[in-house]
Protein backbone atom coordinates (compact mmCIF):
# COMPACT_ATOMS: atom_id res chain seq x y z
CA UNK A 1 0.00 0.00 0.00
CA UNK A 2 1.18 3.67 -1.00
CA UNK A 3 2.50 5.46 2.13
CA UNK A 4 1.10 8.69 3.50
CA UNK A 5 3.70 10.45 2.33
CA UNK A 6 4.01 9.33 -1.29
CA UNK A 7 0.44 9.73 -1.69
CA UNK A 8 1.14 12.98 -0.83
CA UNK A 9 4.20 13.20 -3.53
CA UNK A 10 2.02 12.42 -5.70
CA UNK A 11 -0.77 14.61 -5.53
CA UNK A 12 2.20 17.62 -5.25
CA UNK A 13 3.15 16.76 -8.92
CA UNK A 14 0.10 16.00 -10.25
CA UNK A 15 -0.43 18.46 -13.36
CA UNK A 16 -3.46 17.10 -14.92
CA UNK A 17 -5.66 20.23 -14.20
CA UNK A 18 -2.99 23.17 -14.22
CA UNK A 19 -0.55 21.48 -16.35
CA UNK A 20 2.71 23.61 -15.69
CA UNK A 21 1.66 26.07 -13.36
CA UNK A 22 2.34 25.72 -9.55
CA UNK A 23 -0.05 24.39 -7.46
CA UNK A 24 -0.26 24.31 -3.80
CA UNK A 25 -1.00 20.84 -1.94
CA UNK A 26 -1.80 21.89 2.04
CA UNK A 27 -0.83 18.71 4.15
CA UNK A 28 -4.06 16.32 5.22
CA UNK A 29 -4.17 14.42 7.75
CA UNK A 30 -1.49 11.59 8.39
CA UNK A 31 -2.90 8.07 7.89
CA UNK A 32 -2.28 6.28 10.79
CA UNK A 33 -2.63 2.03 11.60
CA UNK A 34 -6.01 2.45 12.45
CA UNK A 35 -7.66 5.63 10.61
CA UNK A 36 -11.03 6.89 11.86
CA UNK A 37 -14.15 5.21 10.23
CA UNK A 38 -16.04 8.00 9.31
CA UNK A 39 -14.65 10.06 6.37
CA UNK A 40 -15.97 13.54 6.00
CA UNK A 41 -15.68 15.06 2.53
CA UNK A 42 -15.40 19.13 1.98
CA UNK A 43 -14.89 20.64 -1.44
CA UNK A 44 -11.68 22.65 -1.33
CA UNK A 45 -8.96 24.06 0.87
CA UNK A 46 -9.71 26.89 2.30
CA UNK A 47 -7.01 29.18 0.54
CA UNK A 48 -5.94 32.00 3.28
CA UNK A 49 -6.33 29.53 5.66
CA UNK A 50 -4.59 26.41 3.80
CA UNK A 51 -1.19 29.10 2.63
CA UNK A 52 -1.61 30.06 6.69
CA UNK A 53 -1.14 27.00 8.23
CA UNK A 54 -0.55 24.43 5.14
CA UNK A 55 -2.99 22.36 6.53
CA UNK A 56 -6.19 20.67 5.08
CA UNK A 57 -7.85 18.58 8.14
CA UNK A 58 -10.34 19.34 10.97
CA UNK A 59 -6.83 20.68 13.00
CA UNK A 60 -7.03 23.97 11.13
CA UNK A 61 -8.88 25.56 13.04
CA UNK A 62 -8.02 28.97 10.90
CA UNK A 63 -10.12 28.00 8.85
CA UNK A 64 -13.93 29.41 9.45
CA UNK A 65 -15.96 26.05 7.76
CA UNK A 66 -13.59 24.05 9.87
CA UNK A 67 -14.70 25.82 13.01
CA UNK A 68 -18.30 25.64 12.74
CA UNK A 69 -17.73 21.76 11.00
CA UNK A 70 -16.25 20.61 14.18
CA UNK A 71 -19.07 23.22 16.45
CA UNK A 72 -21.80 21.00 14.83
CA UNK A 73 -19.81 17.80 15.86
CA UNK A 74 -19.33 18.93 19.48
CA UNK A 75 -23.28 19.66 19.63
CA UNK A 76 -24.15 16.25 18.45
CA UNK A 77 -21.38 15.07 21.81
CA UNK A 78 -19.09 14.39 18.95
CA UNK A 79 -15.25 14.31 19.20
CA UNK A 80 -13.49 15.66 16.29
CA UNK A 81 -10.71 13.67 16.83
CA UNK A 82 -12.86 10.49 15.63
CA UNK A 83 -13.07 11.48 12.15
CA UNK A 84 -10.82 11.94 8.83
CA UNK A 85 -11.59 14.89 7.01
CA UNK A 86 -10.28 15.75 3.40
CA UNK A 87 -11.70 17.98 0.64
CA UNK A 88 -12.88 16.71 -2.89
CA UNK A 89 -10.39 18.51 -4.31
CA UNK A 90 -6.94 18.44 -2.51
CA UNK A 91 -4.85 21.55 -4.57
CA UNK A 92 -4.77 25.00 -4.49
CA UNK A 93 -3.70 26.77 -7.77
CA UNK A 94 -1.31 28.96 -6.79
CA UNK A 95 -2.04 31.59 -9.23
CA UNK A 96 -5.86 32.16 -7.28
CA UNK A 97 -6.83 33.40 -10.62
CA UNK A 98 -7.23 30.32 -12.24
CA UNK A 99 -9.53 29.41 -9.58
CA UNK A 100 -11.19 32.36 -8.09
CA UNK A 101 -14.09 30.04 -6.60
CA UNK A 102 -15.88 27.01 -6.02
CA UNK A 103 -13.36 23.98 -8.36
CA UNK A 104 -14.97 23.37 -11.86
CA UNK A 105 -16.75 20.21 -12.44
CA UNK A 106 -13.53 18.92 -14.61
CA UNK A 107 -11.20 19.66 -11.75
CA UNK A 108 -13.24 17.71 -9.35
CA UNK A 109 -13.48 14.99 -11.91
CA UNK A 110 -9.69 14.93 -12.87
CA UNK A 111 -9.08 14.55 -8.62
CA UNK A 112 -11.48 11.72 -8.15
CA UNK A 113 -8.23 9.37 -8.53
CA UNK A 114 -6.36 11.09 -5.64
CA UNK A 115 -9.83 10.68 -3.74
CA UNK A 116 -10.47 7.48 -4.38
CA UNK A 117 -7.06 6.63 -3.10
CA UNK A 118 -7.31 7.99 -0.19
CA UNK A 119 -10.43 6.77 0.82
CA UNK A 120 -9.24 3.15 0.26
CA UNK A 121 -6.72 3.66 2.75
CA UNK A 122 -9.21 5.08 5.36
CA UNK A 123 -11.82 2.65 4.31
CA UNK A 124 -14.39 4.62 5.94
CA UNK A 125 -17.80 2.75 6.93
CA UNK A 126 -19.28 5.97 6.79
CA UNK A 127 -19.21 8.95 4.38
CA UNK A 128 -20.20 11.74 4.53
CA UNK A 129 -20.22 14.38 1.64
CA UNK A 130 -20.53 18.20 2.53
CA UNK A 131 -22.70 20.08 -0.15
CA UNK A 132 -23.46 19.77 -3.85
CA UNK A 133 -19.24 18.76 -4.83
CA UNK A 134 -18.58 16.36 -2.67
CA UNK A 135 -21.97 14.70 -3.08
CA UNK A 136 -21.14 14.85 -6.53
CA UNK A 137 -17.58 13.47 -6.08
CA UNK A 138 -19.11 10.36 -4.39
CA UNK A 139 -21.83 10.07 -7.00
CA UNK A 140 -18.77 9.35 -9.63
CA UNK A 141 -16.65 7.43 -7.45
CA UNK A 142 -19.66 5.09 -6.55
CA UNK A 143 -20.52 5.18 -10.17
CA UNK A 144 -22.88 1.69 -9.76
CA UNK A 145 -24.81 2.85 -6.63
CA UNK A 146 -28.62 4.27 -8.20
CA UNK A 147 -30.01 5.35 -5.18
CA UNK A 148 -26.74 6.91 -4.29
CA UNK A 149 -26.58 8.84 -8.15
CA UNK A 150 -30.47 9.72 -7.83
CA UNK A 151 -29.53 11.76 -4.58
CA UNK A 152 -30.65 15.43 -4.79
CA UNK A 153 -28.91 17.16 -2.06
CA UNK A 154 -31.87 19.96 -1.58
CA UNK A 155 -33.98 17.49 -1.53
CA UNK A 156 -33.18 14.80 0.22
CA UNK A 157 -30.46 15.59 2.58
CA UNK A 158 -31.52 13.70 6.26
CA UNK A 159 -31.35 10.39 4.17
CA UNK A 160 -29.08 8.10 4.53
CA UNK A 161 -28.23 5.54 2.09
CA UNK A 162 -26.57 1.77 3.15
CA UNK A 163 -25.09 -0.80 1.10
CA UNK A 164 -22.18 -3.71 1.87
CA UNK A 165 -21.43 -2.09 5.39
CA UNK A 166 -21.14 1.56 4.17
CA UNK A 167 -23.27 4.37 4.55
CA UNK A 168 -23.52 7.71 3.25
CA UNK A 169 -25.14 10.52 5.11
CA UNK A 170 -25.07 13.76 2.48
CA UNK A 171 -25.02 17.21 4.65
CA UNK A 172 -25.14 20.60 3.22
CA UNK A 173 -21.51 22.50 3.46
CA UNK A 174 -21.12 24.34 6.79
CA UNK A 175 -20.80 27.88 5.90
CA UNK A 176 -22.83 31.03 6.38
CA UNK A 177 -24.42 30.61 2.83
CA UNK A 178 -25.99 27.38 3.77
CA UNK A 179 -27.92 28.61 6.71
CA UNK A 180 -30.20 30.18 4.21
CA UNK A 181 -31.49 27.12 2.91
CA UNK A 182 -31.30 25.56 6.31
CA UNK A 183 -31.08 26.99 9.35
CA UNK A 184 -28.30 25.96 11.89
CA UNK A 185 -30.88 24.74 14.26
CA UNK A 186 -31.98 22.16 11.72
CA UNK A 187 -28.14 21.49 10.48
CA UNK A 188 -27.40 20.45 14.19
CA UNK A 189 -30.18 17.69 14.02
CA UNK A 190 -28.62 16.72 11.11
CA UNK A 191 -25.36 16.25 13.23
CA UNK A 192 -26.97 14.48 15.51
CA UNK A 193 -28.35 11.67 13.91
CA UNK A 194 -24.79 10.56 13.37
CA UNK A 195 -24.32 8.62 16.41
CA UNK A 196 -27.64 6.24 15.28
CA UNK A 197 -25.95 5.89 11.70
CA UNK A 198 -22.45 4.99 13.28
CA UNK A 199 -23.74 2.31 15.47
CA UNK A 200 -25.87 0.65 12.35
CA UNK A 201 -22.88 0.22 10.51
CA UNK A 202 -20.90 -1.02 13.58
CA UNK A 203 -18.58 1.51 14.67
CA UNK A 204 -17.69 2.48 18.32
CA UNK A 205 -19.05 6.43 18.67
CA UNK A 206 -16.44 8.87 19.18
CA UNK A 207 -18.07 10.89 21.72
CA UNK A 208 -16.85 13.91 23.78
CA UNK A 209 -15.27 12.91 27.12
Amino acid sequence: MTSAQEFYDRVCNCSICFGKDAIVVPKFAHIGEKPPQTLILGEQPDREAALATGRNDLDNDADPDIQRLKMFLRKADLDPSGFYYTTSVLCLPRDASRRPMRPSAKEVRSCIFHVQQLMRQVAPRLVIPLGHTAMQTVQWIFQDWRELRQFILNYDIGNVLERGGIAVYPLYHPTTRTLKSRSEIRQIRDWQRIPVILKSVGVQVPTVR
